[in-house]
């Protein structure tokens, strides 16, 4: 088994480090925050341990920095410091929290006091991620600078605020709460007055809108007209929510911007930001606008693929893709739309898991007590797993015994926990009433987590039938990844 990786940066001493050290992990050093930063473009880190102050940047600044990007948001990260210091509001805020904050003078008088906590926390983080994490941008001019420390700005890091706050919204299993919360992800970072989002070249094109009450019925008409002329819309443009209007009085827009954003073979779509009563947006509010349009991309096809999976139950075509007996997809449906969640995800560079759930002993029971009573189970079973799992997610049926759970956007930590609760769940149920006799059921689960060194469904649910048998050879009625 290979050992975990440990990143100490900063100023620790070499025989305390030594004293950390045992056979379940590997340590390395690294004095400064951008030779830290540099190796995690190089080898795979599983814990980062911190000085709060290192050099130009802090422990904290250095955390907000790593944990800001998707594929290291979750690495564990420990800050010590020389006293508990206040945090202030930008150490504090939600996205730069360290994991944990040691005492430097406690964890000097007993080393193994830290050692443990990082048994801890290599235990609890149980997510895969790449071997080699790009933090920088591609573009970046920090490759180029020679004041390294002092190009790594705010800019930046807003840059990566923006990017974890958007991208964390994709998730969401509806529509109307997918906007509502999106709205209010923006305003939490921009503070506008108002705020829309529409999409045109649609069979039903839409726009909506969250704001501050009080709005001129005048001025938002006059806006409707403006975003409508700059919009090519195939049919009405339906209104989905708009801001608390007032017929008289009221506040004016005085500052308006229209950000149109377009994904990749989607239908155009358009950001609205505007402020009220002679306000303007400021040169800052201009660059969180440019990075929220940057990150917005993702957004819109995830909305236009939401609208289109709703289209596309009222067709026939989905007719073909339901199991007649279950009431859920069958396994064609299953694999074309495992195909394009992970290139989706692999664009957006977001976690896929998967869970493949076997009925135990099912042949027995089809064998011995009849059809009639394994197809009631099956659809119970269904029926049961569709109330566990979130809107965002899917389920179809693999085989004649065996289910699977598409769950985007969960690494596997969030998987595992998923899976014990449909194993706990389904031994629990009562799938026969006091009339009805019948056995037992449960079931073993099987997790696994897309790679995204590889594309082909074919290989997560390989991954996912070894630890389905896994599970099976432990005893049944377990989950294993």
């Amino acid at each position: 088994m290979n050992k975990a990786q440990i990143l100490f940066v900063g100023d620790f001493d070499q025989s305390f480090i030594k004293q950390i050290s045992n056979d379940n992990w590997e340590v390395k050093h690294k004095s400064n925050s951008k030779e830290a930063i540099t190796l995690l473009g190089k080898e795979r880190i599983d814990l980062i341990i911190s000085r709060d102050r290192i050099d130009k940047l802090n422990g904290y600044q250095l955390c907000l920095f790593i944990k800001s990007n998707p594929f290291t948001s979750n690495l564990p990260f420990i800050i010590v410091g020389e006293k508990k210091i206040k945090e202030n509001a930008f150490q504090a805020s939600w996205f730069a929290k360290p994991d944990r904050v040691a005492e430097f003078t406690e964890v000097l008088k007993k080393p193994q006091s830290l050692a443990k906590l990082i048994a801890e926390d290599l235990k609890q983080n149980i997510s895969s991620r790449p071997k080699q994490i790009e933090l920088l941008p591609a573009t970046s001019s920090l490759r180029m600078e020679t004041d390294w420390y002092d190009s790594l700005n705010t800019e930046l890091l807003l840059e990566r605020s923006v990017a974890m706050r958007m991208l964390a919204l994709l998730h969401r299993p509806k529509i109307k709460t997918y906007l509502n919360e999106c709205f209010a992800a923006i305003n939490d970072i921009l503070r506008a007055d108002l705020c829309g989002m529409g999409v045109s070249g649609l069979h039903k094109p839409w726009l909506a809108f969250s704001g501050i009450k009080g709005l001129n019925k005048n001025s938002f008409d006059n806006l409707l007209k403006t975003v409508n002329d700059s919009l090519v819309v195939s049919g009405e443009m339906s209104i989905v929510s708009t801001p608390a209007i007032t017929e008289k009085g009221g506040s004016i827009i005085s500052d308006f911007i229209s950000v149109p954003v377009v994904g990749e073979g989607s239908a155009p779509g358009v950001l609205i930001f505007a402020k009220y009563d002679n306000e303007k947006f400021t040169a800052m509010d201009r660059a969180i606008i440019s990075y929220i349009e940057r990150y917005a991309k993702p957004v819109f096809e995830f909305l236009l693929a939401e609208q289109e999976t709703e289209s596309l139950r009222s067709r026939e075509a989905v007719r073909a893709a339901i199991d007649p007996l279950t009431g859920l997809y069958n396994l064609e449906f299953l694999i074309g739309f495992l195909q394009q969640q992970l290139l989706f995800s692999f664009r957006n560079k977001l976690p896929v898991s998967l869970l493949m759930i076997d009925i135990d002993r099912f042949s027995q029971i089809n064998e011995v007590l009849g059809q009639a009573i394994a197809d009631t189970i099956l659809v119970k079973v269904a029926e049961r797993l569709l109330s566990i799992i979130r809107g965002s997610d899917l389920i179809a049926r693999y085989s004649s015994d065996k289910f699977v759970i598409v769950l985007p956007n969960t690494p596997l930590k969030g998987a595992r926990v998923l899976g014990e609760k449909v194993r706990l769940e389904i031994e629990q149920a009562n799938f026969f009433s006091a009339s009805q006799q019948g056995p037992s059921v449960t079931v073993s689960v099987g997790i696994a987590e897309y790679d995204p060194h590889d594309l082909n469904p074919e290989a997560i649910l390989k991954e996912a039938k070894t630890a389905l048998q896994k599970a099976k050879e432990s005893g049944r009625n377990k989950v294993a990844m």
